[in-house]
């Protein structure tokens, strides 16, 4: 049974300074550490996914993964929004690095092959930026975090929601959308296909060339799991609920906004048509949409609850925004609902502007 170190959530919440390796913690702040074990029965029921959180980031020198701060900054924001979470895995802070004793280095090689259960059981958290996409280790993380177990064995779920996403540094919204649609499809064989080409870069091929043979065998794994632990009851459950959320999700209309909007940026509303409303009218802005995001965004539409004046916003699209730092409340989630006006008129403007139109297929 797999034994991982993770850092106490609480601990997190309460600093704002940038940490030091797992070494450096084990030796100055040894209370902040926990070990816990993992079973590949537990990931299967996702048993952890309310109180472990998974970091999926990219390390932006080789010795320092976040040299400014950036990464922690959004983890403890997910912290804060999340009180639930008591636990936090972030490689650089529970796994040994750079020079290592001998028991460093055992710890360190009996984790990488069982990596796969934190980030296919746990809630997962991607810091996404532009070398996101090309790095081997975060595309694999990916691809686990947006992963169902079924009876079947694994299965993509583009709502997952074990998973969210948080663009940073220069990385644009749309980059959220990209990886959904990249690898929640995407079976075990299919991600190894994509993982083995040369332009998903890995830093030690050693690493890469493990994991890639840890997918040969992890589907045959979990159905073995399945059986030996009589999980199929509970996992026909996940799998309907699942389904439940993608048959919503496919009822779904995309749209853009159309390069006619004249303004500036575009309000996101908590009004319904009953509401007053404006171009100018800020009292029940829940989000705003800046300019530069216009081309790269693409909002999820619930056509069957719009009405006449007023687009509703799917909860895919609020938790994009969510993510993306849009939402001008303070909130602990994503909002509720939300509404875009389907048209202004407003003196000095000729005629009316349609803000969304739809995305060519």
């Amino acid at each position: 049974m797999p034994a991982f170190t993770f850092v106490l959530a609480q601990k997190l919440r309460d600093t704002d300074i940038v940490l030091g390796s797992c070494q450096d913690l084990r030796r100055e702040r040894p209370d902040w550490l926990v070990c816990r074990e993992l079973t590949l029965a537990g990931a299967c029921c996702t048993e952890y996914a309310d109180e472990v959180l998974v970091v999926s980031h990219r390390w932006e020198t080789p010795t320092q993964p976040d040299v400014k701060g950036t990464q922690l900054k959004a983890i403890r924001e997910h912290l804060l929004q999340n009180p639930s979470i008591n636990l936090v895995w972030y490689d650089f802070w529970c796994l040994p690095q750079g020079e290592r004793t001998d028991a460093e280095t055992t710890e360190f090689s009996a984790a990488l092959p069982q990596i796969n259960l934190l980030f296919l059981g746990c809630r997962v958290l991607l810091l996404v930026d532009l070398s996101y996409i090309s790095r081997f280790w975060t595309q694999f993380e990916a691809w686990l975090s947006l992963q169902l177990v079924t009876t079947d064995g694994l299965s993509g779920s583009a709502g997952s929601p074990r998973c969210s996403i948080r663009c940073i540094h220069n990385a644009p919204a749309s980059f959220a959308q990209t990886l959904r649609d990249l690898w929640a499809s995407k079976s075990a064989a299919e991600a190894k296909s994509v993982l083995s080409e040369p332009d998903v870069t890995v830093t030690n091929q050693r690493d890469k060339d493990v994991q890639l043979a840890r997918l040969d065998a992890l589907d045959a794994e979990i159905l073995s799991t399945v059986s030996e632990q009589r999980l199929s009851e509970r996992l026909d459950a996940m799998a309907l609920d699942a389904a439940r959320s993608q048959e919503a999700n496919a009822a779904l209309a995309r749209k853009r906004i159309s390069p006619s909007w004249p303004f500036n940026m575009l309000r996101v509303r908590s009004c319904t048509e009953e509401n007053s409303f404006s171009s100018v009218h800020s009292d029940d802005v829940i989000a705003i949409i800046p300019r530069e995001a216009f081309t790269s965004v693409t909002l999820w539409i619930d056509e069957k609850r719009s009405s006449a004046q007023f687009w509703r916003l799917a909860p895919t699209s609020l938790t994009q925004m969510w993510e993306a730092g849009w939402c001008v409340t303070a909130t602990d989630a994503p909002p509720s609902e939300g509404f875009v006006v389907k048209a202004y008129m407003q003196e000095g403007v000729k005629g009316m502007h349609a803000t969304l139109e739809d995305v060519a297929s």
